[in-house]
């Protein structure tokens, strides 16, 4: 763990970060400016490019315009949470030529990798109107990128300031950047490369090796540079090809926002009082699509999807409907949607019409994108059901039907479940962790653990979302919320980095966290209690935290003892941090998280617990508990 004292410098540095200079504290240990030794500027032959990064830094931090350029904490946290689905890594982009544009970002796309640039590269991106993270005019922008790979190492990697062999190795091994080097670069940018080679980035170059030592590979075509950024062990070589629905239109995420134009609009249905959309379990054997009744003559619209698959149960298809209610705006000019104070309806575009879209083309169309989802979903049947009478008729069933799964989520418990849910989508970044979901410890991200449940049943070695079912085995302490079968599937999921947790205390063996977190909670020992803080907080909270410093020394990893990433809605359970004391212990929380949580604090502690509004420091933390 980095040491914060180090962190409150009033020296000019970067804002928006821990780390003030944060290739100076990766490679020195320190991190300020005036706290550089003369002997550290006189560099050696065997560390004067990586040195020459951090010196860059300090005059960089200097620029008028750094502001524009550095990646701040919160968005290099953002960018690695991206690593889960939406990119597979990350590429500085060096020399690139305008006429080699089209084909390298179409290259980048097909293989989800980031782009990044800065100089003349950055100039032709822009101008050509591709999306990439821009690091400035001067080519010593290339250090904005090695700020982003010296990050990974100090937050997620969990290297020492200071320690620049174990930062390389981390660098090389697990922080997903390479830089693509396309022609000659300038003296000063091979310097950078160099420096970059050395703290363990990889190279791949299509103008020969330039005399550079490291990790560099020469290649001859842009096919060869892509296929060997895709093999390195750093880049999350992940790629899933979904199946296309049939369809007389375009289809896909790109058309679930889109705007129906009221004039452009030839069709539109609306359901009866008794209208419905829902998905249930149900004795289904083959794929079929039914359509109750002619669109010319419709007194009605309700949508029921049912699932074949035997192990599917009420709970699952909570989280299934949610994908239908997404899945089903895909076809261009189509749109299935909830109506304003219930019911279901749809909209259709005089082009989509024209064009022989049907009914039957939309239910293929939800059943392709549900298997695209869960690939063992089984045998999925949709009906249609387009007048009243039949919405009245079926109303009732569909009303209990509903009642019965919303007592089944209220109901479960640790207690009365033998099955916990796992995920482990967030390794991609978070190598120390793996999160472990009950109904009374929500996912500290605040996905549902019905929607875990879905995954793991429905989709097991999902790419995206990697679930699990956990056998919670012999409680070993039910107030901690420690279990055999938790631990031992911790192990596993963290490659034996965390071999025991807790699900209900902060303390010992607290649950590992990503970055995705909505909460952190962290003991205060001045005034042993515990203290609450939101994502969206920008304040300060007792002890000099702020959500960043929170975040950084929280992420990827069990934290060694006295903090913990928590979702709001656990704030709600009648679990929370019960091993500590639960809202007795807790004496500060910001606002938004007292509100939200007010019905759940017993009334003889809600005074007790402060909020931003008469408590941000320290000092007057400890004076509000003499009162």
């Amino acid at each position: 763990m980095y040491d914060n004292n180090k962190q409150n410098d009033n020296s000019t540095g970067f804002k928006g970060t821990e780390f003030k200079y944060p290739i100076l504290y990766a490679v020195k240990g320190v991190n300020s400016s005036s706290e550089v030794r003369e002997e550290d500027r006189c560099t050696s032959k065997n560390t004067q490019h990586i040195d020459e990064l951090w010196m860059t830094e300090l005059e960089e931090a200097k620029q008028p315009d750094r502001d524009n350029y550095f990646i701040t904490d919160d968005s290099f946290r953002s960018l690695c949470v991206g690593l889960n689905e939406g990119s597979n890594g990350w590429a500085l982009l060096m020399n690139l030529d305008a006429s080699q544009v089209e084909e390298i970002t179409s290259r980048l796309n097909s293989r989800k990798l980031k782009p990044f640039a800065y100089g003349e590269t950055a100039s032709i991106l822009r101008q050509a109107g591709v999306p990439f993270i821009d690091l400035g005019p001067r080519e010593s922008g290339a250090i904005y990128f090695a700020q982003l790979l010296v990050r990974y190492a100090l937050i997620y990697a969990r290297d020492l300031g200071g320690d620049p062999h174990e930062v390389s190795h981390s660098i090389e091994e697990y922080a997903p950047g390479v830089i693509l080097l396309f022609g000659e670069p300038s003296d000063e940018s091979i310097r950078y490369t160099q420096g970059l080679l050395g703290l363990g980035v990889s190279v791949i170059s299509c103008v020969g090796d330039l005399g550079l030592v490291g990790h560099i590979y020469c290649v001859k075509s842009l096919n060869e540079m892509m296929n060997i950024a895709w093999k390195l062990p750093n880049i999350r070589a992940r790629l899933v090809t979904h199946a296309s629905p049939d369809l007389p239109v375009l289809s896909g995420p790109i058309y679930r926002r889109e705007t129906l134009n009221e004039g452009e609009i030839t069709v539109s249905l609306e359901g009866s009082e008794n209208s419905f959309m829902v998905c249930r379990p149900g004795n289904i054997l083959h794929e079929e699509v039914h359509v109750k009744g002619q669109i010319s003559t419709a007194s009605g619209f309700s949508l029921l999807v049912e699932l074949g698959n035997p192990m599917t149960d009420p709970t699952i298809t909570l989280w299934v409907e949610v994908i239908i209610k997404r899945v089903s705006k895909y076809a261009k000019g189509v749109k299935i949607q909830s109506r304003v104070g219930g019911g279901v309806m749809l909209l259709m575009t005089k082009e989509a019409q024209e064009s022989g879209v049907t009914l039957n083309h939309i239910g293929k169309m939800i059943i392709t994108e549900l298997r695209n989802e869960f690939s063992e979903i089984g045998p999925v049947e949709v009906s249609f059901f387009l007048d009243k009478e039949t919405e009245k008729r079926l109303r009732p069933e569909v009303d209990a039907y509903r009642d019965k799964r919303k007592k089944l989520i209220e109901s479960a418990s640790e207690d009365n479940i033998d099955t916990f849910y796992g995920c482990t989508r967030c390794r991609s970044f978070s190598l120390g962790h793996a999160c472990t979901v009950t109904p009374d410890r929500p996912a500290q991200c605040s996905k549902p653990w019905y929607m875990l449940k879905a995954y793991a049943i429905l989709s097991p070695g999902d790419t995206y979302n990697p679930c699990t079912l956990i056998e919670k085995g012999e409680c070993v302490d039910p107030v901690k919320g420690e279990y055999k079968g938790v631990n031992e599937s911790t192990d596993t999921r963290t490659n034996g980095i965390v071999d025991r947790i807790y699900l209900h205390s902060i303390f010992e063996y607290p649950h590992t966290a990503c970055s995705c977190f909505q909460n952190v909670a962290y003991y205060i020992p001045e005034v042993d209690g515990i203290a609450i803080v939101d994502r969206g907080y920008k304040g300060i909270a007792p002890g000099d935290m702020t959500w960043s410093r929170l975040a950084n020394l929280v992420a990827g990893r069990q934290y060694p003892d006295g903090a913990a990433t928590i979702a709001t809605q656990y704030l709600r359970s009648h679990k929370f941090l019960q091993a500590d004391g639960g809202y007795k212990r807790v004496v500060w929380m910001t606002e938004t998280l007292k509100n939200f949580a007010l019905e759940s604090i017993p009334s003889e502690h809600r005074s007790s617990i402060q909020t931003e509004k008469n408590v941000t420091t320290l000092d007057e933390l400890i004076l509000s508990q003499k009162l």
